[in-house]
């Protein structure tokens, strides 16, 4: 499950130069997160491919508008599933 996480990211992160970083750092959050014996993996990933569609159609929405959005200000708010 993890490398489907992670190739999922990295394509993610190819398509969307802009914001890999952002990307990446959900990620991270994500393999820390499942460290922590008392969490799901799949939750995890589950929360992980949703704070990563939210961050591309923040991004998207941010496009649109000629406006960069401040994703790392939002992204472990957006990962823990507040949105």
């Amino acid at each position: 499950m993890v490398n489907k996480v992670k190739d999922y990211v990295e394509e993610m992160a190819k398509n969307y130069p802009d914001i890999a970083e952002a990307l990446l750092d959900c990620y991270e959050l994500f393999l820390s997160e499942i460290d922590d014996e008392y969490n799901s993996m799949q939750h995890e990933a589950d929360l992980c491919y949703s704070a990563i569609d939210e961050i591309i159609a923040e991004y998207l929405e941010g496009y649109k508008k000629g406006l960069r959005p401040l994703l790392k200000k939002n992204l472990a708010f957006i990962y823990k599933g507040n949105l």
